[in-house]
């Protein structure tokens, strides 16, 4: 099964250091190569305050989990930790069905 990251911002209060805004969507997903890595890290440009705030959903969602607790378990929202300039986004993981060609939201 391969699963895909994707963020969306959905909420900015004051500027981001980031340069992120509202709309902006991208793909969070971890690589599983250590040379896949270093591009990852490049993009998008998320900062230290955002990182450390989805870094923990990131993991579950790409391990196969969900969040229970959540109004829809494979989509959390997240908020950075930077108080005085704060980013919302909503993580979504989606699957990738490989025999078909399509993504799909897992339910």
């Amino acid at each position: 099964m391969n699963i895909k990251i994707i963020g969306k911002v959905i909420d900015v209060k004051g500027v981001c250091a980031a340069g992120l805004k509202v709309g902006d969507e991208f793909n969070l997903t971890l690589p599983c190569a250590s040379e896949d890595f270093a591009e990852w890290k490049r993009k998008p440009k998320v900062c230290p305050h955002l990182i450390t705030a989805i870094f923990p959903q990131i993991l579950v969602f790409q391990s196969g989990g969900g969040i229970p607790w959540q109004k829809k378990e494979n989509e959390v929202k997240v908020m950075c930790l930077d108080p005085d300039n704060t980013v919302v986004i909503i993580l979504k993981k989606l699957i990738i069905d490989s025999t078909q060609h399509r993504i799909g939201l897992l339910i």
